[in-house]
């Protein structure tokens, strides 16, 4: 098992270096063998609301995308949309959320992200420096 999540990482982090967009692995939010990573250039900021996307590799070979909001300043959260992928890369289905604030539950994918993207008590995470302002 141990083996098969090595090389499943490695083949991951190939995956996601190369590609166009970069995808970093959000620490905290493995779930089972799955992977959770973030895209750092579309990561954009509007109003003190951060928007970002999130991307599970599942084992199976396919993945799902979720477009979640992040306000820093009263630690909460809130997905707005969710795709699942097949494994040639076309959308199985789409699901767009009632967008209600809410405090993410500990050890979820959600509050990892929001871990990552927020500074604690300090807005925005400084290490995400391609974050876009939108006026």
């Amino acid at each position: 098992m141990k083996v098969v999540l090595a090389s499943l990482t490695v083949l991951l982090l190939t995956a996601v270096n190369s590609s166009a967009m970069e995808w970093i692995i959000v620490p905290g939010a493995q779930a089972g063998g799955d992977m959770i990573c973030l895209d750092r250039d579309n990561v954009t900021k509007e109003k003190g609301i951060v928007t970002a996307w999130l991307k599970r590799f599942k084992e199976e070979g396919n993945y799902s995308k979720t477009l979640i909001e992040v306000d820093c300043s009263k630690q909460k959260t809130r997905l707005v949309k969710a795709l699942e992928f097949d494994k040639v890369t076309n959308i199985t289905t789409t699901v767009d959320f009632e967008p209600l604030w809410e405090t993410s539950a500990p050890e979820t994918p959600a509050r990892a992200a929001a871990q990552m993207i927020c500074k604690k008590g300090k807005g925005i995470n400084p290490a995400l420096v391609n974050i876009k302002q939108k006026p």
